[in-house]
């Protein structure tokens, strides 16, 4: 499962930074899905990594209309309950919704690992 924020991402650097941390857990622990929220930012660039890799993707939206600001940890929680099997939440910098994400997967016992990039420490 990847999180990140809807603007990491948006700059070549922090695009590439995304494909290499994806590029490198996969050879690590070979990833065998990728699973993200609406499609912003990091998500974006994440779907395109597991196209290339051909490789499952699931893509969950939030519904704004509805729920509103209060949407993305809705979703968050929907992508948990129903990926029992994940082993992993990849968060990229982000936000409150990606702090939110941390805190669900911790609580549901699921690792979580947060990359850093160089000069955004």
């Amino acid at each position: 499962m990847i999180c990140g924020g809807a603007d990491f991402g948006n700059r070549i650097e922090e695009a590439l930074f995304i494909r290499q941390v994806l590029g490198a857990l996969h050879k690590e622990h070979t990833v065998h899905e990728v699973v993200v929220g609406d499609l912003l930012g990091t998500c974006v660039h994440a779907v395109n990594w597991s196209g290339d890799n051909a490789m499952p993707t699931s893509i969950y939206t939030g519904d704004w209309n509805r729920y509103g600001s209060a949407a993305a940890g809705r979703c968050n929680a929907k992508m948990l309950e129903e990926n029992d099997d994940i082993g992993m939440v990849v968060a990229f910098p982000g936000g409150s919704d990606v702090a939110d994400m941390v805190r669900k997967a911790l609580i549901k016992g699921v690792k979580v690992y947060a990359p850093v990039m160089k000069g955004r420490e």
